[in-house]
């Protein structure tokens, strides 16, 4: 039995318990990044939830006035006030809108079972959420700027922090490398006994009773005849014997050992200055490693800052497309059941109408989404 105890080695302990503590800390940072991708995730997913529910509304509307369309050309063609060919355009486009609503319910279905997945619930549950009134975006308002968002970030990201405190923790292990170089003081203790099957039959008893005797050293020869050549220090010879058993060997054998061991590096094949070097070149590589989250976190908020105002341009520029092209629909539509115009003019002003309210709606939820971005990036909640 043996016991090493670390004295002093110029507190390599003290700077490894510290970094275990730097290092217990950015997995916890670890932790919260990760739930911040899976919550960006999630919210991306539940926009885009709303931008395909509501996309399947105006399809189903449109759909709707094409049938209502139909019913009515139906009726003149068969008054004789309108040509077949109108009729089976008509048709056509009837037939398109109904697989515009197939589509849209399809990319519906698709992007709830995704968010079910990221929630990881079973795409056979009954699953919905639900639709916020949510205001239309008029004109591009924040009340911080792209800085100012940046300069907040730098204080609440996990992953700005995380990079930060695994400088914190390369510093340690240059410290704990340093330590290697210089000397260190252990305190040792140790208990040792052993067993032989051929010792003497007879063993001292271990604590027992000895008795100081001049034993002879040698013989020297006199005349002819050898005499015993007795030491003048006596020795202590045991008196008291006992059997040699298992146990009473290992009794008998017994050894103490206390001492302390100084160890000092004298050379060590530059090993210890190598990973000194190493420890070293890692601090750098956290260092640029921290630079790069930033430099990243930067280019991330003003590339969602800059999306957040052109979505909201296009936005206004979609609406106001939207609103023309309602008014040329109306006088197309006049036009048509007046017979001024045939189905071919009819239906190009009404997919024009359409494409320009996707277009519209789509630019409203990117705007939505880009500022949910920039409250991200500040740590506030993510509602709508």
């Amino acid at each position: 039995l043996s016991a090493n105890q670390n004295l002093f080695s110029f507190f390599q302990q003290h700077h490894l318990i510290r970094q275990q503590k730097v290092n217990y800390k950015i997995s916890q940072l670890n932790v919260d990044d990760v739930k911040n991708q899976v919550t960006l995730q999630i919210v991306n997913s539940y926009t885009q939830i709303l931008l395909d529910n509501e996309l399947l509304r105006t399809a189903e509307e449109r759909f709707e006035v094409t049938q209502t369309q139909l019913s009515q050309t139906e009726r003149l063609v068969q008054a004789g006030s309108q040509p077949l060919a109108q009729l089976l355009d008509i048709r056509a486009q009837t037939a398109t809108d109904e697989l515009e609503v197939i589509n849209a319910e399809n990319n519906l279905e698709l992007s709830i079972l995704s968010l079910k997945q990221i929630l990881q619930i079973p795409a056979r549950q009954e699953f919905d959420i639900e639709v916020p009134e949510l205001p239309e975006p008029d004109t591009f308002q924040y009340n911080e700027t792209a800085e100012e968002v940046f300069n907040v970030a730098l204080q609440t990201q996990p992953n700005i922090l995380s990079a930060e405190e695994q400088i914190r923790s390369a510093e340690y292990d240059i410290k704990v490398a340093k330590t290697n170089l210089y000397p260190s003081l252990f305190a040792q203790a140790g208990l040792f006994t052993n067993y032989s099957s051929i010792a003497p039959d007879m063993l001292p008893r271990p604590g027992g009773e000895v008795q100081e005797r001049f034993a002879p050293i040698g013989f020297a020869l006199i005349d002819g005849n050898e005499v015993p050549v007795i030491s003048n220090t006596a020795q202590r010879v045991p008196v008291e014997f006992v059997t040699n058993t298992y146990q009473n060997q290992l009794d008998a054998n017994l050894r103490r050992l206390v001492g302390v061991n100084l160890n000092i590096p004298i050379f060590s094949g530059m090993q210890n200055r190598r990973q000194v070097s190493r420890a070293v070149v890692g601090r750098d590589m956290a260092r640029l490693n921290a630079v790069n989250e930033q430099l990243n976190l930067r280019q991330n908020i003003e590339q969602a800052y800059l999306d957040a105002k052109t979505a909201s341009k296009r936005f206004r520029a979609a609406q106001q497309q939207v609103e023309s092209l309602q008014e040329a629909f109306r006088a197309t539509e006049q036009r048509f059941n007046l017979g001024a115009i045939n189905s071919v003019e009819y239906n190009v002003s009404r997919n024009n109408l359409a494409q320009a309210e996707s277009q519209m709606i789509q630019s409203k939820y990117d705007y939505l989404f880009k500022l949910k971005i920039l409250d991200f990036y500040q740590g506030k909640p993510l509602s709508f």
